[in-house]
């Protein structure tokens, strides 16, 4: 990635026109999370079928839950998007173990459609609630107590894609900050599963990555 943009890289630039949004209820997480809580409501959607190998299930709406955000008010965050042909898993945010999770699009969110080829579209989250528990390669030196954190919500991020290639074919992923979700792609390049276990590995700002097998 030598030449190229970590999203991390461009974190002054970005502060300077963040959005400033209403939020309620905010409850701070733990203090090395950047992120905080708030209401937003998502959906679960059902898991991967094991009687059905080379199929996912139908995405169903079972019940609200909710989905940590970053506060936008003191920090940004890096957002990360998957899209495939067909529907995915999610996997639930636990507040009590922090972990890779996936979630459906909220209302504010819908604008990212626009950046994929694929009609199906997820959130996926580090455990820090955000996207910003991926950029092992940017923001986690040796020593850094958060390391093992990122490699592990990495090492779960490149199973699911793994599996997710396995069931459903090509995805694409978008990376951007917070309040970027329609803007133009800056970034294209190939990922596959294992390049999110590298060492040096972080999004870069705006990026459209297409993962096959």
């Amino acid at each position: 990635m030598t030449g190229e943009l970590c999203a991390a890289d461009a974190i002054s630039q970005r502060v300077g026109r963040k959005r400033l949004t209403k939020r309620s209820q905010i409850l701070i997480c733990e203090p090395l999370s950047p992120c905080a809580v708030t209401g937003m409501e998502r959906h679960r959607v059902s898991g991967w079928r094991s009687s059905l190998p080379t199929t996912v299930a139908n995405a169903q709406s079972r019940d609200s839950r909710r989905r940590p955000q970053c506060d936008m008010l003191t920090h940004v965050c890096i957002a990360v998007y998957i899209a495939a042909n067909r529907p995915l898993p999610a996997i639930d945010w636990d507040e009590s173990q922090p972990a890779f999770y996936v979630a459906t699009l909220g209302k504010d969110e819908e604008p990212v459609r626009n950046q994929f080829t694929k009609p199906h579209v997820y959130y996926a989250g580090s455990h820090e609630g955000c996207g910003c528990g991926f950029q092992l390669g940017k923001d986690r030196g040796p020593g850094d107590p958060e390391q093992a954190r990122s490699r592990d919500s990495l090492g779960a991020f490149s199973k699911y894609l793994q599996d997710a290639l396995t069931h459903v074919g090509d995805l694409e992923l978008f990376a951007c900050w917070e309040g970027d979700q329609a803007a133009g792609v800056e970034h294209r390049r190939h990922l596959t599963p294992m390049d999110l276990r590298r060492d040096d590995f972080c999004f870069l700002e705006r990026e459209l990555s297409v993962l096959r097998l």
